[in-house]
């Protein structure tokens, strides 16, 4: 398991309302970025904060609830909301989509983070479709979560990386993307990097001309 800090803001942005259908587009972006101090070559939490933010749902449906990560609780954010969609499900039509984000195998390849999103079709009062998003991030000891049976298996590559290839395409106006959290050198141990390889380089060409 890695250890790790965690930044997390979830912005659902871009909405915009279309006049011709009154349906809106929302994407939800979740990004992770990390907060990491080297300690004798050992990586440990500096600080984590959960964040989240909204826009393009109908702002008396929205609610946002976040806990912070602690050693021992997991990082939570539930999303609901409730839009006008495009090709909307049929009324009381649920579907669930769930993934399990892995580390790296760099990084142990233990379970990072998982999600699980459901929607559902509704009669228009005057939305049409809602979202329930439940994003849970391993604690700040590196574990606490369980793998979810019959989920979409993610690994982590430090991109935003698009959930869409597994949402329905009837609801083209929805796009949901994560960022993970893979630990990225700092700028210190880029520069200590560096000047390894330079060294390297000096003394192989010094070794040449010698020769």
């Amino acid at each position: 398991m890695k250890n790790k800090s965690v930044l997390l803001s979830i912005a659902i942005l871009s909405a915009s309302l279309l006049a011709q259908t009154g349906a809106f587009a929302s994407n939800i972006l979740i990004d992770e970025s990390n907060f990491q101090v080297p300690t004798n070559q050992v990586l440990y939490e500096e600080w984590n904060a959960l964040g989240a933010q909204a826009t393009g749902f109908d702002p008396a449906s929205l609610t946002i609830v976040t806990a912070n990560e602690t050693l021992a609780a997991l990082g939570v954010v539930n999303i609901h909301g409730e839009w006008v969609g495009l090709n909307p499900f049929a009324d009381g039509q649920v579907q669930t989509y769930r993934f399990n984000i892995w580390d790296p195998a760099n990084e142990g390849g233990g379970l990072s983070d998982t999600i699980v999103l459901t929607l559902t079709g509704q009669q228009p009062n005057p939305n049409s479709m809602t979202i329930d998003l439940h994003f849970r991030s391993d604690n700040l000891a590196g574990n606490g979560l369980t793998p979810i049976s019959g989920a979409i298996d993610i690994t982590e590559d430090g991109t935003f990386q698009s959930l869409d290839p597994w949402l329905p395409s009837q609801l083209v106006l929805l796009s949901v993307s994560f960022r993970s959290d893979v630990m990225v050198p700092e700028p210190s141990s880029l520069a200590l990097l560096a000047l390894g390889a330079l060294s390297l380089v000096y003394a192989s060409r010094k070794r040449r001309l010698a020769a």
